[in-house]
């Protein structure tokens, strides 16, 4: 989504849904502009910069983050729960993906199929490695990759995640598993190649929690000449900066986790549609929905992307098995339309588009997971989600033919929903994950959860028994999806917080609480 989940809204609007206005909280420079949340709805405040974004001049981080200690956390990190890790061998072939030497049992109880022992370097010494690797071919056996030192190892990249109807399948077993968001994964490859500590810090931080799946952005057209920015004019694209995007996908690639891409934003975070409408001439991106040129500026970036070969793995990106899916947009909203039928038209269109480039991975949307149709819902305290002012219409998404994967995400301070647990009569939490869970399945689709915060600034102590609550309603019933992915996982060395992070060492109560639901299901 969008790390900043903001919208702009009128008094007289936010009135008519019951609402208070709320001030501006946008303040902080990594601060997303959720705002606090209105009693009984969306935030009147507008939305600014999000999270990280590129800075405007010099090719330097807008957060900057703190400096912390550098280097990895060595403790906090997870533990197996019914394995461990091993202490790297010698004299075997490695992994795909350059795994560390660690053949130890997995989490899961299982050994690993054949111990890396390739490599005589530890784990740190191989966190730099950037030396091309190739997949394993497939899923006859089921190495370790990469991990830091002490943690279990995830299970190395070997063929592609596919859908069988409303799930998600990996070399013929279910998949299903708890990951996080880390969106600044690109600016950061550019701002610290030659020394990925933020990078590595948070991709070694996603090994430690046991966390497979990471939601990144794939794009970076913001203006104001920012060394990271992607696409710095229609059609033109910086190699620099897309060699960033290639180390991405490397880094995680070789540590056994899976990406979901993100090609655009419908806020003006790293550019986005609003930078297309600039380009374009247009008054907003609304006009996204209508405007050939603005779409043909989307299509021109997803066309390159699937011609090119990462220049660190030798892959191209369309043959990318570490790339889970390809979302559409962050957040897609039209406020501007009279209902819709618009935005519908254009997701069917671009995600036709998308499956052409792309048919060996998934195809999804990557929106909050609104809708217009009231009467598919059960009782909500605020009804702004499913009311349709923001003309999303979920129960229209998963109908789509070419969407393998439907998204949603949940704020309910934001939305001024009630923040009960899901075990209290007509919950927000229990109607929100059961409701988006029955639509796709119903269609054949996977419903997954794209984002999901309590409060920007709530304390760890908080949150975490929300979120163990929230999380055993997503897990605990078979026919939910099968993905959730929190916001958002930031390292030590970063820093910098929006008020929804989470930071291994720092949130103890949160992290295990996520560390409970992921220990159990990622793929060793």
């Amino acid at each position: 989504m969008t790390n900043a989940m903001r919208w702009m809204i009128t008094a007289s609007l936010l009135l008519s849904f019951g609402c208070a206005e709320v001030g501006d909280t946008s303040a902080k420079p990594d601060a997303s502009s959720r705002g606090t949340g209105g009693s009984g709805g969306p935030s009147a405040t507008g939305g600014g910069l999000g999270n990280g974004g590129a800075s405007a001049s010099g090719g330097s981080s807008a957060t900057g983050g703190s400096t912390g200690k550098g280097g990895t956390l060595g403790s906090g990190g997870s533990s197996a729960s019914g394995g461990q890790s091993g202490s790297g061998g010698s004299g075997g072939s490695s992994a795909s993906g350059g795994s560390a030497g660690s053949g130890g049992s997995s989490a899961t109880g299982g050994t690993m199929g054949t111990a890396d022992a390739g490599d005589a370097r530890g784990a740190d010494a191989q966190k730099s490695d950037s030396a091309p690797f190739s997949d394993a071919g497939g899923c006859s056996t089921a190495t370790s990759a990469q991990a830091p030192s002490g943690a279990t190892p995830l299970r190395a990249i070997g063929g592609f995640v596919t859908r069988n109807g409303s799930s998600l399948v990996l070399c013929g077993q279910p998949f299903q598993v708890l990951g996080a968001n880390l969106y600044y994964l690109q600016s950061y490859s550019v701002y610290e190649a030659g020394n990925l500590r933020t990078v590595a810090d948070g991709l070694d931080d996603a090994v430690r929690m046991s966390l497979p799946v990471v939601r990144t952005w794939a794009f970076n057209n913001v203006a104001g000449g920012d060394s990271s920015v992607i696409e710095t004019a229609p059609g033109q694209y910086s190699e620099t900066a897309l060699v960033g995007l290639d180390t991405t996908v490397a880094e995680a690639k070789k540590r056994g986790i899976r990406l979901i891409l993100t090609l655009t934003n419908y806020w003006k975070d790293y550019g986005g549609l609003p930078q297309y409408a600039t380009w374009a001439g247009a008054s907003s991106a609304d006009a996204f929905y209508t405007n050939t040129t603005m779409q043909g500026y989307f299509k021109d970036y997803a066309t390159m992307l699937s011609n090119r070969t990462n220049t660190v793995t030798g892959v191209a990106y369309k043959d990318e098995p570490a790339i889970l899916a390809w979302e559409i947009a962050n957040e897609l909203r039209c406020p501007t339309c009279a209902d819709s039928s618009a935005m519908l038209a254009t997701v069917d269109a671009m995600s036709k588009f998308l499956k052409s480039l792309f048919p060996n991975q998934l195809i999804a949307d990557g929106g909050e997971g609104m809708d217009d149709t009231p009467g598919n819902w059960g009782t909500l305290s605020n009804t702004y989600p499913i009311s349709g002012y923001e003309r999303e219409s979920y129960t229209g998404m998963v109908k789509l033919s070419a969407l393998d994967m439907v998204s949603y995400h949940y704020y309910p301070v934001d939305w001024g929903l009630a923040a009960t647990p899901t075990t209290t009569v007509n919950s927000d939490a229990q109607v929100w994950i059961d409701g988006h869970a029955a639509l796709a399945g119903a269609a054949g689709k996977v419903d997954y959860w794209g984002e999901f915060g309590y409060q920007r600034g709530a304390s760890d102590a908080t949150r975490a028994p929300l979120y163990d609550d929230w999380l055993s309603t997503f897990f605990g019933t078979t026919d939910n999806g099968p993905l959730a992915m929190f916001w958002q996982l930031v390292p030590a060395s970063r820093g910098a917080d929006d008020g929804f992070a989470c930071i291994l060492g720092r949130d103890t109560a949160t992290v295990a609480v996520f560390e409970k639901y992921s220990q159990p299901l990622a793929p060793r």
